[in-house]
């Protein structure tokens, strides 16, 4: 416990919460969350720093917690908070880098700056954070957004709102991936050589024909692959990218090369919840149970409130033969969109086949609801 404590509140575990848009008009959350999801990337590089997970941190968006109460959910020592406003061509942000066992603020700062200079703001912060917990880096860890990024603002601008509906995929669904495809797409065309748009399109294009069965699956798959293949061109370590291929040849039946695009992945040393979930499920397709709950577990303790993660987790206990754990796990979950159908999976193997009845009943699932009569 005394492991755990200091591990907790050791200041270089850092979490960093949606920055709050205050503009007027409420319209510009995409832009606050996309700075606060950039500087978790910039940060997650950094040797010397353990980065909470945008999934974890962003669970606490609207919350009524204080920073104090937050920080030990997170298992965090730092939080890093912050606000934008954008008007008339320019943008407003404020930063708060707050010592999560005291409360007070250890450094902050305000920035008032035209729409392009961004990339800076968000460059300024995650530097003044690793001086300020008085990290060194080394030459090869560069701080510069643009790297992987762009410089266009508009095509930045377009990917984070792409990007927004990406992540909130379960809950909006076809409708809003065919959105976030159009925003990815304008992207590229305004920043031809942006290489996270066109990792995205890999991505998004492959998805789409899992939450919409009337698409020409043929077609995404190509378009899916020639995104992705732009991508590693222009970024050969793109997770997005590699993930993209990793399951575009699952669903083409190539298990081995699906494999091998996953160990690359690992290769990076970066984590990632989408990969871990998309590793998992195909694992699990592929009946190898038990090997997954010691990998699982450690993702889900590090990051409790990723309903990708508990899913993949849930789903290995069912199918294991352990549905007890799996519901365990589901009950926390309360925000988990899919939870009833896989609560409903449980039952079945539990062999309660009226509850399973009753969870099953009225799941909403990804291409519409069950019939009634089901």
């Amino acid at each position: 416990n005394q492991a755990q404590s200091a591990a907790v509140f050791s200041k270089t575990s850092v979490a960093v919460l949606p920055f709050v848009d205050l503009s007027d008009s409420k319209a510009f959350q995409y832009l606050g969350d996309g700075i606060a999801e950039e500087i978790i990337n910039l940060l997650a590089s950094m040797e010397g720093l353990d980065v909470v997970a945008r999934t974890s941190s962003f669970a606490f968006r609207d919350s009524s917690l204080t920073t104090v109460e937050i920080a030990p959910r997170l298992k965090a020592g730092t939080i890093l908070e912050g606000s934008v406003k954008h008007f008339e061509g320019r943008i407003r942000v404020t930063a708060q880098l707050i010592d999560a066992q005291t409360g007070y603020q250890v450094w902050s700062k305000a920035y008032d700056r035209l729409n392009d200079e961004i990339f800076e703001v968000q460059d300024d912060i995650a530097l003044n954070i690793v001086e300020t917990l008085k990290l060194t880096l080394d030459e090869s860890e560069q701080i510069d957004s643009r790297v992987s990024a762009t410089e266009n603002i508009e095509a930045f601008e377009l990917y984070l709102k792409g990007r927004e509906l990406f992540n909130n995929r379960i809950q909006v669904r076809a409708r809003g991936l065919n959105e976030a495809l159009e925003y990815f797409s304008k992207a590229v065309e305004r920043d031809p050589g942006f290489a996270k748009a066109h990792a995205s399109i890999a991505l998004v294009s492959r998805l789409l024909t899992s939450y919409d069965d009337s698409l020409d699956k043929e077609e995404y798959l190509q378009k899916s692959e020639t995104s992705a293949k732009l991508a590693l061109e222009l970024n050969p370590n793109s997770i997005d990218a590699l993930s993209a291929m990793a399951l575009n040849y699952e669903e083409r039946g190539d298990i081995t090369s699906a494999v091998a695009m996953y160990e690359k992945i690992r290769a990076t040393g970066v984590r990632d919840s989408n990969f871990s979930h998309w590793e998992a499920m195909l694992h699990i397709r592929l009946g190898y149970f038990d090997e997954l709950i010691e990998p699982l577990t450690e993702i889900y303790r590090l990051e409790p409130f990723n309903e990708h993660i508990g899913w993949s987790l849930a789903s290995v206990h069912n199918f294991s033969g352990d549905p007890r754990s799996a519901r365990l796990i589901l009950k926390q979950l309360d925000h988990f969109t899919y939870r009833d159908y896989v609560l409903g999976l449980c039952a079945i193997n539990n062999g309660d086949f009226p509850l399973a009845r009753t969870y099953l009943r009225d799941v909403s699932m990804r291409s519409g609801t069950l019939p009634a009569a089901y």
